[in-house]
């Protein structure tokens, strides 16, 4: 029951208050990984990867797990080893529809089909229907570049066609049930069917918070959702969150020694990788998952814990940073070692624009991908496609100008359209202004127009940005 007073200026306080809050348990404790920042205001309320995980299936336990033959829709159980001389004599059609896990074999010149045969011991046919490999492709999406389908020559058989679901299928199995990486988990899994009781109330809403701004905004690194708030097992590979603040008020709570906190009021937005079939050949399908929640902070804003109000919730988050590293000098680092991120090579496979920073918003505008500060007039981000045309008119060796990191860009209003800035020169071919140190510019409609609704100004004529950024985009693309 809340007791409120009323002070002459207006200004409502909480004298005490029954709402249940929530600290975390040793199971919650979210500074088990060192680094880990806890106060709010520090924390970013967006963030993403670098690249979005890609989409796979998740090798169900009754089918016989990566040794199904997903092409011809045979489990394990449903056929017979094939003996050396069969192989051998076996044509390409026919070798290119086994399954992933007698894929691999051939690839490790195993004729004895030792993985497949460790398949059909590890699954159950009478499985549930949420046992499988999910862990694994959620780790592996996250730790490995988007898998195209290859043709490779093996020395005993000939060529073999590896799918694209062929390559998912083993790299969740090697993440999932091979790697050595370790895993580190926040909450607890829920081993009943009540979701919303005590048991099942794993994950602490505050640890959710902190560790979805540490890993995915601070760190850009990928993070793992068991969604399934109940007794099953459901991972999705998260890549993206966006929070925004509803209310705050001040509040004593019994839980943290009646002492005065702050309650946050908090929204949060998810957007994961999600689960395809294997009739679907798609490298990624979004998911999306939106939560409400309390924060508590304390007086210097170190948050304390919290609770859901969406009744549903996660029962915990995880991560498993897996590399084909591991695997040192061994048969799937010579086929699959191109898809590894840590293996120096670059890629471009799902490649996203970088987290807003704080205080400002993502925008799409015009296919432009931009972070505006509503109150600075400034936008952060990459350069808008017009930029990008500039950039190669600018440096004709330079046929795509690409950028991964934010350039801070300012709106003008103080100068027509045929003017330049005090100390800058117009370049007629360019339509724009330069000066050492800046470029102003473009004088284009659809940056006035951004301008206009920023500044609230109907004189918005010019957008500066470093004099530097087209020796950056060089450098970078």
């Amino acid at each position: 029951m809340k007791k409120l007073g009323i002070l002459p200026t207006g200004i409502v306080f909480f004298l005490s208050i029954s709402l249940e809050a929530k600290p975390w348990d040793k199971y919650n404790d979210p500074t088990i990984v060192p680094g880990m920042e806890l106060r709010f205001d520090q924390l970013p309320l967006s963030g993403q990867t670098p690249r979005k995980p890609w989409s796979g299936w998740s090798w169900k336990e009754y089918d016989g797990g990566i040794a199904y033959r997903w092409q011809l829709e045979s489990k394990v159980w449903d056929y017979r080893f094939l003996t050396d001389s069969e192989l051998k004599r076996m044509p390409k059609n026919q070798r290119d529809t086994l399954s992933p896990a007698e894929k691999l074999d051939l690839i490790r010149s195993d004729s004895t089909f030792s993985v497949s045969r460790d398949e059909s011991r590890r699954n159950q046919a009478n499985a549930q229907n949420w046992f499988g490999l999910c862990h694994g492709w959620s780790a592996a999406s996250l730790s490995f570049k988007v898998p195209r389908t290859k043709t490779i020559t093996l020395e005993t058989y000939g060529d073999i066609t590896l799918y694209s679901h062929d390559i998912k299928a083993i790299l969740s199995y090697y993440a999932g049930e091979i790697s050595t990486a370790p895993v580190t988990t926040f909450g607890r899994r829920c081993y009943q069917e009540s979701v919303g009781t005590e048991a099942c109330r794993d994950i602490n809403a505050g640890t959710f918070h902190v560790v979805l701004a540490n890993r995915l905004g601070r760190d850009r690194k990928g993070l793992i959702m068991e969604r399934d708030g109940g007794i099953e097992i459901w991972n999705k590979p998260l890549h993206k969150f966006h929070s925004r603040v509803i209310s705050k008020n001040k509040v004593r709570l019994n839980e943290y020694g009646d002492k005065p906190v702050n309650r946050l009021k908090i929204s949060t937005d998810l957007v994961f990788a999600e689960r395809i079939d294997l009739d679907q050949d798609l490298s990624y399908k979004e998911g999306k998952a939106s939560y409400q929640y309390y924060l508590d902070t304390d007086e210097n804003g170190f948050i304390l814990g919290g609770k859901f109000i969406s009744r549903n919730f996660p029962d915990f988050l995880w991560y498993k940073d897996v590399s084909l590293q591991e695997l040192e000098a061994r048969d799937l680092r010579d086929v699959f070692g191109d898809l590894d991120y840590n293996d120096g090579a670059s890629s471009d496979d799902h490649l996203e624009s970088y987290s807003c920073p704080k205080e400002s918003v993502f925008e799409d505008v015009e296919g432009s991908k931009i972070c505006r500060n509503q109150d600075k007039g400034i936008i952060l981000g990459p350069i808008t496609d017009y930029m990008k045309q500039l950039c190669a008119i600018s440096y004709d060796a330079v046929k795509v100008c690409s950028q991964s990191e934010w350039v801070e860009t300012v709106y003008w209003d103080l100068y027509s359209q045929d003017e330049c800035p005090a100390g800058s020169k117009k370049d007629l071919d360019l339509n724009v202004c330069m000066d050492l140190n800046s470029v102003y510019g473009p004088f284009k409609e659809s940056e006035t127009k951004i301008c206009v609704e920023t500044l609230n100004h109907i004189k918005c004529k010019q957008l500066k940005w470093p004099v530097d950024l087209y020796r950056r985009v060089i450098n970078q693309s």
